[in-house]
């Protein structure tokens, strides 16, 4: 169905956070919540481990994936399509 990778990234000029270096959904399964799922389970995750922030790099042309990622609450924070949530 589909696969995420989230990792901590320590950062010297800003608060530290989650990265997530990849969301994979298959074809088949795409439009069916299972990255909506994916997602949550990083979210959740992340402040498990005491972190308030994660944060990720998307191509600029991955258009549909911008919009999931908006509609899941993230906003772009750079030129180059970086995306990050605040976790509460």
């Amino acid at each position: 169905m589909g696969w995420i990778h989230v990792f901590p990234f320590p950062l010297l000029e800003s608060e530290p956070g989650m990265y997530l270096g990849g969301l994979v959904v298959g074809e088949v399964w795409r439009g069916k919540g299972v990255g909506k799922l994916l997602l949550a389970a990083a979210e959740a995750w992340t402040l498990k481990r005491g972190y308030t922030r994660l944060r990720f790099s998307s191509r600029v042309v991955r258009r549909r994936a911008h919009k999931f990622y908006e509609r899941e609450g993230y906003e772009k924070v750079k030129a180059s399509y970086i995306f990050e949530k605040r976790l509460k």
